[in-house]
Order: structure tokens, then sequence, then C-alpha cells
């Protein structure tokens, strides 16, 4: 799965990823949150994206109520990178955060797998050393 979204080619577009993150926030029980937030359930998210964002303000905003609810939410940006898509990529992921939630890899995309491969292990090993 991983390789063929190398191959994708979206040059020129943006992507609305608030709308989408706010699908899934949207989608998470009260009971769930509850689950989440005693640790009993563990909820991870993974966004892989040119970091075009259509709405940066609106992505921030959910990402940071995602992080609120104790959700793990990472991206990884890949693909040829503007000065100003690194700027909102960071804005949206890491500026502010307690801890970076945003992986630039640009173009050394042949690193996707084993950066998320090395995410999904750092998120296994926090559940099972709580």
């Amino acid at each position: 799965m991983v390789s063929s979204i190398v191959k994708v080619d979206a040059s020129g577009g943006t992507t609305d990823d608030a709308a989408c993150l706010r699908e899934i926030y949207k989608n998470i029980k009260p009971e769930q949150k509850a689950r989440i937030k005693n640790k009993k359930e563990y909820k991870i998210i993974f966004e892989i994206t040119d970091g075009a964002s259509t709405f940066p303000g609106a992505s921030r905003d959910i990402v940071k109520k995602l992080i609120e609810e104790d959700v793990e939410i990472f991206a990884l940006q890949i693909g040829k990178i503007s000065s100003l898509d690194r700027k909102s990529f960071n804005y949206i992921w890491n500026d502010s955060f307690k801890y970076p939630h945003g992986l630039i890899l640009g173009e050394d995309i042949h690193k996707l797998t084993e950066e998320l491969l090395k995410l999904v292990k750092k998120n296994l090993e926090s559940i099972f050393h709580t």
C-alpha cells in the first residue's frame, strides 16, 4: 500500500485535511474518549501529506483538539515541498506543541515506510510501558 502512495502525483493540488480530521474527531464517542483518557483504549492517526493544507488554521485547531483528547496523531510530509508548504506543515503539526507531531521527509519518499514503522513502534512501546 505504501509503495502505491509513492507513485501518486498531485502536483499543484491542495487538501482539506481539516475536514477529514474533524470527521474522525466527531466519530469518537464520549465513552471512547473516556477510555482513551484512562489509557484503556488508544487511537493513533497517521496523515501522509504534501503539506499543502487548504485551511491550515482549521487543520491546526482540529489537530490540537485531537491531542487534547489524548489521541496520538502524526503527519509525514512527502514530495516536492515549497517553503510555504513547509511553513504551513510546521504550523499545523509542530509549532507550539509539547513535542513535534510532524516529520518532513520531502523527496526522500523511500524513507516513508521506515519512518512510519518507527512511529508505530514508538506508540506501541508507550502503550505497553505505561
